[in-house]
Formats: C-alpha cells, sequence, structure tokens
C-alpha cells in the first residue's frame, strides 16, 4: 500500500531544508535515492524567485541546500548527492562526498544539463562535449575518445548513455546486465534513460524500447504502448507521461512505487526514486507514492507552486 503525499504534517525527525534561488525548467529524469527535490515558486519571493525544498533521508546533507544558491535552473537527484544547474551555466553539488561525487570539475561551464547517477555525474555542455566525475569503478567516467554533438546525457547506478543529434546513442560504464546492449538498427531516439541496471530509449514515436536487467519486470514494456512524451527511470521501476497528462508505470511495485494513485491526472513531469515516485501537476503541485520510510513521500505543506521535482 502506497502512501499518499499532500499531507500536512510530517515526522519530527524528517527534516527540511529551503533556499531562495532563481528561475528554472525541468530536467529530462533523475537517478534512484530515498530524497525528494521540488524546486518550486516561492510567494514570499520576488517574482523570479524560487525555492528549492529537500525532504526524506539527510544523513549525508543531500537535503541541506548550499547557502546562497541562486539562479538554478535544473535540479537532479543521485543516490546521496543532489545538484544543481545555475543559470550561468555552471554546477554545484551537495551531499556525500566518499566518491568525489561533490568535486565539480575546476573551470566547468557552459553546461546546458546535469545527470546524477548513483554515485557519478554528468554535465552536457553547449559544445555537444559531456563531462562527468565521482566515482569511476566500474568506468562510466570513461568518456568514450571525440564523443562530440551530444543533446542529452542520462546515468544509471554504473552506466553512462548520452544521446546524439542525429538521434543516435552512445553508452559506457559498468554492462554486465546488458544496460550497454544497444538494440541493432535502433531508429532515431528523441530521448535516453537510464535506470539501475537498464536502459531506455524513446523514439520519435513515442515508442519506448528498453533493455538491460529485467529482473523486476522493468523493461517489460506494456504492450501497445506508443505516444509517449517522457520516460523516467529509478532503480527498478519506470514510468511513462502520455499527452493527456495521464502517466504508466511498471517494474518493481516493492513499496507500491507503480501504484499510480487512482485520481491522479494533469501531470506534467514524473519522477523515479530508489522505491518511490513522484509526480508534478499542471497546478504547480506534487503527489508521491511508494517507499515513505524515509518521509521522501511526505510532501511538506510549505511546498507548493512547483516547477521541478527529482528523487
Amino acid at each position: 500500500m502506497h502512501q499518499s503525499q499532500r499531507i500536512v504534517s510530517r515526522p519530527s525527525a524528517y527534516r527540511l531544508a529551503s533556499v531562495t534561488i532563481g528561475r528554472t525548467h525541468r530536467s529530462p529524469g533523475a537517478a534512484a535515492s530515498a530524497t525528494t527535490l521540488a524546486l518550486a515558486m516561492s510567494g514570499a519571493a520576488t517574482a523570479q524567485g524560487v525555492v528549492l525544498n529537500g525532504w526524506g533521508s539527510g544523513f549525508w546533507g543531500q537535503i541541506n541546500t548550499p547557502p546562497g544558491l541562486t539562479n538554478v535552473v535544473q535540479i537532479d537527484a543521485g543516490w546521496l548527492h543532489m545538484a544543481a544547474l545555475r543559470s550561468d551555466g555552471t554546477v554545484l553539488a551537495w551531499g556525500s562526498n566518499t566518491y568525489g561525487q561533490r568535486n565539480v570539475p575546476s573551470g566547468l561551464a557552459g553546461v546546458t544539463q546535469v545527470s546524477c547517477g548513483s554515485l557519478h555525474t554528468y554535465a552536457l555542455k553547449s559544445d555537444g562535449t559531456v563531462m562527468g566525475w565521482g566515482y569511476n569503478g566500474s568506468e562510466q567516467l570513461n568518456t568514450p575518445a571525440g564523443l562530440a554533438n551530444v543533446m542529452q546525457v542520462s546515468c544509471g547506478l554504473a552506466h553512462t548513455y548520452a544521446l546524439k543529434t542525429d538521434g543516435t546513442l552512445v553508452g559506457w560504464g559498468g554492462g554486465g546486465s546488458g544496460e550497454l546492449v544497444t538494440p541493432e538498427d535502433l531508429p532515431p531516439a528523441m530521448q535516453v534513460e537510464c535506470g539501475g541496471s537498464f536502459t531506455y530509449a524513446l523514439l520519435a514515436d513515442g515508442t519506448p524500447i528498453g533493455w538491460g536487467l529485467n529482473w523486476q519486470g522493468q523493461i517489460d514494456t506494456p504492450a501497445a504502448l506508443t505516444g509517449v512524451t517522457r520516460l523516467t527511470s529509478g532503480r527498478d521501476h519506470t514510468y511513462a507521461l502520455l499527452p493527456d497528462g495521464s502517466i504508466l508505470g511498471w517494474g518493481s511495485n516493492s513499496d507500491g512505487q507503480i501504484e499510480t494513485p487512482a485520481d491522479l491526472g494533469g501531470v506534467t513531469q514524473v519522477a523515479c526514486g530508489d522505491r518511490h515516485t513522484y509526480a508534478l501537476k499542471d497546478d504547480g503541485t506534487v503527489e508521491g507514492w511508494g517507499d515513505g520510510s524515509s518521509g521522501q513521500v511526505w510532501t511538506p505543506s510549505e511546498v507548493a507552486s512547483v516547477l521541478q521535482v527529482a528523487c
């Protein structure tokens, strides 16, 4: 049985962190965590001000937003670390630094997207190149030589994929479960999404194609599913966003993470965590379900007018 969001009260052990920051846009996905971040308009701030709220697991400081963080345009969540992209093209990371997850390369600039994996992070630059940092035990940071013309990057548990402007995919890192075995003759993709140890490509016609680990049915795409506008994957589950604002999930349901609330509609973005899921609605509210053992689906009552959610 899932826990619903929109809960006014929360256990006192769960902490909420907040900071005023700048304008934002939505990002293409996130990696598995037991934490939730929401980028929201602030009624107390200026017309361009927003707040970043974090709740759930915070042992490694992943909900402790750095003081003075401003002008954020995108957020993403890794397992124990978080990252924010600012409007000047720079990136700031916080949370665990056990494997250098917070060590953003000196001088990194011109970034247009950031993606957090379990223990590593990648940045896409405006010139179509990518740069990664953090854990490299499975060579998930070994960017192929000469990789260029990238339009999106996605990080999984121990692997990384780049989507190029011609719709082709390039993957590297840990591939022991087949997550790097891109299907032959795969048509051009418009999105790549890395789950825990699996990968999805969203084709131009809205058809999802998945490969890699399937022990929980995480790549058992529902029959005849087409017209998808965005895919989001967690550790072992995946959600598809459809044009009518409805969503469909599949894969592991160990904690109710694919038990979509019956009355949910008007969804504009989905975020999948380790064993929980969040939906952002067109009225700026968010709704979460699945594992709430660390408070990650106990949406604080202060959170409203949300622009992006990550978990």
